[in-house]
C-alpha cells in the first residue's frame, strides 16, 4: 500500500481501489472537510465524504511513526480547519464592532442551516458593508455573490430576509455543484445614531453627555481644541477641531445625523447653516432666541440666497419649551425634541383627562 502523502501526483492522497480495503487498514471518513474547503496542504482535494485509508496498529508493513503520521494527518486538519473558523467569526464580530463605532450600517449573514455537502459550516458569518465589500464568508463563487446582492438589498429596505441555495445543477440556475443545499439568514445592523453637538459651550457640553447616556454616538464640534478634546469630554466618540462652517468636510453626515448647533453667536452661523442644509442630516437645531433667529433668517435670504423652504428644516430655536434654564435642563429640551423627530411623536402632554365610551369598547 501507498503511504498517505506518497501519492505521484503530489495530492497526499494515496491511489486505491475504495471497495477492497487493503489487509492491515482501517478506512476513515472525512466528513468533516467540506467542499471548497483546504484547510492543510496535505489533505487537498478532500471533499465531504473522502475515504482515506490509515495503516492499523496491526499491520506489519508499516512502521509505529507512519502510523501515527497518518493518524496525525486527518486530526491536525481537524484542528486547523477549526481554528481557521473562529479567526473567521472574531475578524467579522471585531468588523461589526467598528462598524457600530463608526456609526455605519452593514448587513450580517449566517448561515443557519446545510444538507449534504457545502462550502461552509452552520454558523459562517460573511459582513458586506454598504459599498459592497465583505469581511468574512459564506462559501465564495457565485452562491456569494448572490449573498451579497440579498444583504445590499437588506440595507435599502431594511428588512431581514431567509434564502435557500441548492448547489446541485449549474444548468438550472443553482450558483453551484457541491451537492448540498445551504440556508443563510440575512440581516440588517444599523448602527446607532449619531448626534453631532456644535459647539463645546456649558449646554454643549452637557448636550454631550446626555447623548451619549441615550444612547447615541457622539460626537463634540468646536474651532476651539481646549473646548474639543477627552480630557475636556470624555467618554465621546469623536472629537472635529475645525471651524463649525468646514463641519461636513471632516465628519460623515447621512440620514442617522442629528446636528445640535449651540454655538456661540450668529456670525458663526450664517456662515454654517448652508453647509448644514447640503447635508442628508435628519434633524438640523440651532440654539438662540426668537429674535436671533430672525436676524439670522434675514441675513441668509439676503446674504446667501437661501428661501423659506430650504431654511424650514431647521429647528430655530432649538428645543421643546420646558421653560428650561439651566445647561442641563436645555439639553433635556434639545434631546426631548430630537427624540420627538426621531420617533415620530407629536411633543404633546401625555396627560389623561379621562376615559370616553370608546375606551370601553371590547370590555364585557
Amino acid at each position: 500500500m501507498r503511504r498517505i502523502g506518497s501519492s505521484p501526483s503530489g495530492m497526499g492522497i494515496p491511489e486505491m481501489d475504495r471497495s477492497r480495503p487493503e489487509t492491515g487498514c482501517r478506512l476513515i471518513s472525512v466528513s468533516k472537510l467540506r467542499c471548497g474547503f483546504r484547510p492543510n496542504p496535505d489533505v487537498t482535494g478532500l471533499h465531504s465524504g473522502c475515504i482515506i485509508r490509515i495503516p492499523s496498529s496491526g499491520s506489519s508493513r508499516t512502521s509505529r511513526m507512519d502510523r501515527w503520521r497518518g493518524t496525525n494527518m486527518v486530526v491536525s486538519s481537524s484542528v486547523r480547519w477549526r481554528s481557521a473558523a473562529m479567526d473567521d467569526m472574531r475578524q467579522v464580530f471585531e468588523a461589526v464592532v467598528k462598524a457600530q463605532a463608526d456609526g455605519e450600517t452593514a448587513a450580517l449573514a449566517t448561515v443557519v442551516h446545510v444538507q449534504g455537502s457545502v462550502p461552509r459550516h452552520a454558523g459562517s458569518r460573511m459582513l458586506v458593508r454598504t459599498d459592497g465589500s465583505i469581511v468574512g464568508t459564506v462559501g465564495g463563487g457565485a452562491m456569494e455573490s448572490l449573498v451579497i446582492k440579498e444583504a445590499l438589498a437588506a440595507l435599502a429596505d431594511g428588512e431581514t430576509r431567509l434564502r435557500t441555495y441548492a448547489l446541485n445543477d449549474l444548468a438550472a440556475g443553482d450558483p453551484g455543484i457541491c451537492g448540498g443545499t445551504v440556508q443563510i439568514f440575512i440581516e440588517p445592523i444599523n448602527a446607532a445614531p449619531t448626534l453631532i453637538v456644535i459647539g463645546g459651550g456649558h449646554v454643549g457640553l452637557a448636550l454631550a453627555e446626555l447623548s451619549k447616556w441615550m444612547g447615541y454616538r457622539t460626537v463634540l464640534s468646536d474651532d476651539r481644541a481646549e473646548f474639543c478634546n477627552p480630557t475636556y469630554a470624555p467618554g465621546l466618540d469623536g472629537y472635529a477641531v475645525c471651524k463649525p462652517s468646514e463641519l461636513p468636510v471632516h465628519t460623515r453626515i447621512d440620514h442617522r445625523t442629528y446636528i445640535a448647533a449651540v454655538t456661540r453667536g450668529m456670525p458663526i452661523d450664517i456662515d454654517l447653516i448652508p453647509a448644514l442644509l447640503a447635508t442628508d442630516a435628519a434633524y438640523i437645531g440651532l440654539i438662540g432666541s426668537r429674535r436671533r433667529w430672525a436676524l439670522t433668517v434675514r441675513a441668509l435670504m439676503e446674504e446667501r440666497g437661501l428661501d423659506e423652504a430650504a431654511l424650514s428644516r431647521i429647528h430655530a430655536p432649538i428645543g421643546l419649551e420646558l421653560q428650561a434654564e439651566t445647561p442641563k435642563e436645555i439639553a433635556v429640551s434639545i434631546m426631548a425634541e430630537i427624540t420627538m423627530v426621531r420617533r415620530g411623536g407629536t411633543g404633546a402632554p401625555m396627560r389623561w383627562f379621562g376615559l370616553t365610551e370608546s375606551d370601553f369598547d371590547g370590555i364585557e
